[in-house]
């Protein structure tokens, strides 16, 4: 969506964006995060963000710069917008966006940051989306795009190459792509049998090809039979047309008929150095998309394309046991740790039921019972740290800050101390009180 930045105030890292423990194999595939996908009424992608605890909704933008916040989201917030000098962004259409904010506890699935900064752009979004995730986060990962799942799969970018394809055991196409210094996509593609270098934009709800490149290629004007006014009730002369394409192709992966918009240079803002075609998501959705920016390559298949064979499981980001444990009583449960940062740290959440009845997977806390979990290594590994944290969903609401008051944490050291592989944290939460709630506590680890 955007063609241009200068923007050098982005200095904050996300938490767990550094390379995670691979396992034993170097070759598996280490899944970071997975996310459900929501679909915007223009048949946008989104995810879920949460920021200061409050719950948003982020279209994903392969095609953006920066991640941005939309103004009322902004305002809605309180986030205190600052000018930026050096920053000259513009959006498709000639929007220009020269703001920003700082935000804080920022949660992306399994991911945490302390601090981020968006830019601020236009209400231009449907009303369900509150801004964009743009490259600036995405391409710390490899990015996997699992329409038919309804899924967005973050990866460790180590891994090796060509080792990436889990969900078919059928061919794919494994096309180079070029990057840009903003992180754009860029691949060879052929429409109708012409090649044409196209951008892969998710954050574009329909594919944008220009109207000078179009007629240069296919050898047609503005006055051809076949080429028909995208907005033919406007009232105004629009350079903005359909034609009748045929098929599109990416390595031998087809789309047939696909939805293109031819729109004049004038009209798009965008510039001969801008993308000559687009690809958005009226055709990436029938597709299945690994993005690998660490190989800077595209893998592609048809979106419901499955083998005869089970697929690859990249559900277990550690071969059994865990290096860690986390185990709590009232009932008997198992936190599950997921990777948190450099290599050796990892989080596990739990939640606590305090004075209710507890959800499958909770455990109970009232006056006398307290709930007590324990955080142990597994055989071949040493915990150097384990503590708590609480949750940044519960700090963003007035009831979680006041259930607080009523909850008492413990934690301490157990386990011979002499021997630091049987050393163990034990913690216990406790209440006096009749308030009730939900209490959610991250437990991150340092292992070796």
């Amino acid at each position: 969506m955007i063609k241009k930045l200068s923007f050098a105030a982005v200095s904050a890292l996300l938490v767990g964006c550094a390379s995670p423990a691979l396992a034993e194999d170097q070759c598996k595939l280490v899944k970071i995060a997975s996310l459900d996908i929501g679909t915007d009424e223009y048949g946008g992608t989104y995810v879920p963000m949460t920021i200061a605890g409050h719950k948003l909704n982020l279209l994903v933008d392969t095609g953006g710069i920066y991640s941005m916040l939309t103004e009322k989201t902004v305002k809605d917030l309180a986030l205190q917008q600052e000018y930026a000098s050096r920053l000259h962004m513009h959006m498709y259409g000639g929007a220009v966006i020269d703001r920003y904010v700082k935000t804080d506890e920022i949660i992306l699935g399994q991911l945490k940051a302390s601090h981020w900064k968006f830019a601020v752009m236009p209400d231009a979004l449907p009303a369900e989306l509150n801004g964009t995730v743009a490259p600036d986060v995405l391409q710390q990962f490899d990015v996997d795009f699992d329409f038919a799942a309804g899924k967005l799969n973050l990866f460790s970018k180590e891994h090796c190459a060509g080792k990436v394809v889990y969900w078919t055991r059928a061919p794919v196409a494994a096309i180079p792509i070029r990057l840009d210094m903003w992180g754009h996509l860029t691949v060879p593609v052929k429409l109708d049998g012409e090649e044409i270098q196209a951008t892969i934009d998710t954050g574009s709800s329909r594919s944008l090809l220009s109207l000078q490149t179009a007629e240069h290629k296919f050898d047609f004007g503005e006055d051809d039979a076949q080429l028909k006014p995208a907005a033919p009730d406007s009232g105004e002369k629009a350079h903005v047309y359909t034609y009748p394409f045929k098929v599109l192709t990416l390595e031998g992966v087809t789309v047939k008929n696909p939805d293109i918009v031819l729109v004049s240079d004038q009209d798009s803002k965008i510039g001969r150095s801008g993308p000559r075609l687009i690809l958005g998501m009226g055709i990436l959705r029938q597709l299945h998309l690994y993005i690998s920016y660490g190989e800077e390559k595209l893998y592609v298949t048809a979106a419901s394309v499955k083998s005869n064979t089970p697929p690859a499981d990249t559900s277990n980001l550690f071969p059994p046991p865990n290096p860690v444990s986390l185990q709590c009583t009232n009932p008997a449960v198992e936190g599950q740790f997921q990777p948190d940062g450099p290599a050796g740290a990892l989080t596990a959440k739990m939640t606590f039921a305090i004075n209710s009845d507890p959800a499958s997977g909770a455990v109970h806390v009232a006056p006398g019972s307290d709930a007590v979990c324990t955080v142990h290594a597994n055989k071949g590994a040493v915990i150097a740290s384990s503590t708590f944290a609480l949750d940044p969903a519960v700090l963003g609401t007035d009831s979680g800050r006041e259930l607080l008051k009523h909850v008492q944490i413990d934690e301490r050291i157990a386990g011979d101390n002499t021997k630091p592989e049987a050393k163990a944290f034990v913690f216990t939460v406790k209440t006096t009180s009749s308030a009730q709630g939900n209490l959610v506590l991250d437990f991150p680890v340092r292992y070796r």
